[in-house]
């Protein structure tokens, strides 16, 4: 679980330099959104994309690109 947690972090700092994708957009309304208050329907949209990332980058060989995409963070 911890594992996947930080690899849900990588894929966000990949996406915050994204600025052509629609996952940086989502981030960004969500970024917004919060601001004003609860943004409970960005949030959705961002998590989703975010989740679909992550599986582009690890569905080959989950265990080992998880391995890969949490390096910074394995003891």
């Amino acid at each position: 679980m911890r594992r996947a947690a930080h690899a849900a972090m990588e894929i966000h700092k990949l996406i915050a330099v994204e600025s052509s994708s629609a996952a940086w957009a989502a981030r960004e309304a969500l970024s917004a959104s919060l601001e004003m208050g609860p943004a409970a329907r960005e949030q959705a949209i961002y998590q989703g994309l975010l989740l679909e990332r992550l599986w582009r980058e690890i569905k080959d060989t989950p265990a080992a690109r998880l391995s890969q995409v949490t390096y910074p963070y394995e003891d």
